[in-house]
């Protein structure tokens, strides 16, 4: 394993915002094949040196817009004819296999990158990554501070910022903050009630989210008592399969936060 770190420190070949490369693959491809195999050790420790030494890079990558790639555009238009053909009848439907376009997002690249890094890309990337907070870019935002959360307490000067963000009017983004806040580190106290009010919302499109982080400070979670109660008895309104869905998501959450009760039945 020293080698190997050791063979990819002397890898790394850094010019400007160019990628950095080990065993004649970039820093992205790296990336991509911890995606597509989450349990290349290899690739793991590629990206964790690769992307240490690169920090401004990511940060570069974090604000560059979505956008295909040639192979992609290639390939959707690949599909278009075919289907066209298979249409009009010229060849015989088929299977088709799905092309994924990975690098059409370096933002997400990034932030698999940070992800991976945790807090090995402090200190050099809290300043860069506080400033980013301020773009008006939603996703630079919430990529900059997811990428904060991962680095953990040691991010703890971000804490300020992140709290302006439990009054955004963007329920997700108020439940985003408070979870980056509960990664560094800040006073339960001051995030917790944003969870609980947010299973307020009737849009129940992220109730699994809010109740994992729920679950995360059970002792703060007390005052969702009622509220879960209340999802409870009026999901039975809702339409199936979200009425089954919610059911779940609640009375398990109410299990675990009252485990003497039987909750739901």
């Amino acid at each position: 394993m020293i080698s190997g770190v050791v063979a990819i420190g002397l890898a790394i070949v850094l010019r400007g915002l160019s990628e950095p490369a080990y065993r004649g693959q970039t820093l992205s491809n790296w990336i991509v094949v911890t995606r597509v195999h989450p349990d290349d050790d290899e690739a793991r420790m590629a990206v964790r040196h690769l992307a240490s030494n690169s920090i401004p890079l990511l940060l570069d990558w974090i604000k560059r817009e979505d956008r295909p790639t040639p192979r992609a555009r290639i390939a959707e238009a690949k599909d278009r004819a075919i289907a066209f053909l298979e249409k009009h009848r010229v060849i015989k439907p088929r299977p088709h296999s799905m092309f994924m376009d990975w690098k059409s997002s370096y933002r997400s690249l990034a932030n698999a990158a940070f992800t991976e890094l945790g807090p090995e890309a402090a200190p050099a990337s809290i300043p860069p990554l506080i400033d980013s907070l301020s773009s008006t870019d939603l996703q630079v935002y919430a990529l900059a501070a997811g990428a904060l959360g991962e680095i953990g307490p040691q991010a703890s000067a971000a804490i300020p910022v992140i709290q302006k963000k439990l009054a955004d009017t963007n329920v997700m983004i108020r439940v985003g903050a408070a979870r980056v806040l509960g990664q560094m580190g800040a006073d339960p106290g001051v995030f917790m009630p944003t969870v609980v009010e947010s299973l307020l919302d009737p849009d129940y499109t992220f109730l699994d989210y809010k109740l994992e982080l729920l679950l995360k400070h059970k002792d703060r979670a007390r005052a969702a008592l009622p509220i879960l109660m209340n999802i409870l008895t009026n999901s039975a309104n809702l339409g199936s399969p979200t009425n089954a869905f919610v059911r779940q998501q609640v009375t398990g959450a109410l299990m675990q936060l009252q485990p003497n009760d039987n909750a739901g039945t």
